[in-house]
């Protein structure tokens, strides 16, 4: 039934554990097209929970779905070092991918926050300029 297959795709918690587990083995094998196929299945779930964990402050610079595509980055490249075999071990996996990365996302912006007044410097000036444009002083 296609709607089932939507929604296995969509909800990790409904997901065949057996079939994960055998595109698991492939990817182990060798066969990374199916590491695509697996993180698939996550990706609305990884999603849901970036948008949970991104701070209230920072959710306007930091996008759920950028960063779900980021930590996708990351599980390519670190893939050989994951040694689980089970669904519950590669979604644990993920997540705790997907936290170093908004992790990462909330200290870059944050750190850029510092420079705060360098943004309103920058805004104040256009904004007298704009005046000056407007009074035709310049």
């Amino acid at each position: 039934m296609r709607g089932t297959a939507t929604l296995n795709t969509h909800d990790p918690n409904r997901t065949d554990s057996t079939n994960i587990e055998r595109l698991l083995q492939r990817v182990h094998d060798g066969n990374e097209e199916e590491l695509g196929r697996a993180f698939q299945r996550y990706r609305n779930y990884l999603i849901l929970v970036a948008s949970m964990g991104v701070p209230d402050r920072l959710k306007s610079k930091i996008d759920a779905s950028d960063v779900v595509q980021e930590t996708f980055i990351q599980v390519r490249e670190r893939f050989g070092l994951f040694r689980g075999t089970t669904e519950s071990e590669f979604r644990a996996w993920l997540r705790q991918i997907l936290a170093t990365e908004i992790s990462h996302q909330c200290r870059r912006f944050s750190t850029q926050k510092r420079d705060a007044h360098i943004e309103v410097d920058v805004r104040q000036a256009l904004d007298q300029s704009s005046m000056q444009i407007q009074q035709g002083l310049i």
